[in-house]
């Protein structure tokens, strides 16, 4: 008697599947641990997974920007969007 094969679920990552690890870590940008971790700590869904890692992204980029301290120091981000906002308002006059 033969047994069905069901389909893969397409929103679930299965950590033993090196094909689907390969491909989600590329998409991610991360490496295979930081990918395994993120699975343990927020389960198996990929949905949450890209959110963790984007989430993760996001603290470390927010962590190596400096940030104005009152010493007229400014943070690069901020500079160009003040400097782009400036030009926009050129162009519109």
């Amino acid at each position: 008697m033969r047994r069905i094969k069901h389909p893969p679920l397409r929103n679930k990552l299965d950590v033993a599947d090196t094909q689907q690890v390969r491909l989600l870590k590329k998409r991610l940008g991360v490496s295979a641990d930081d990918l395994l971790r993120t699975v343990e700590k927020v389960g198996n869904s990929i949905a949450a997974v890209s959110k963790e890692v984007e989430l993760q992204k996001a603290s470390a980029l927010r962590q190596t920007i400096p940030v104005s301290e009152g010493n007229g120091a400014t943070a690069p981000t901020l500079t160009l969007l003040v400097e782009n906002l400036g030009q926009s308002d050129e162009i519109r006059q």
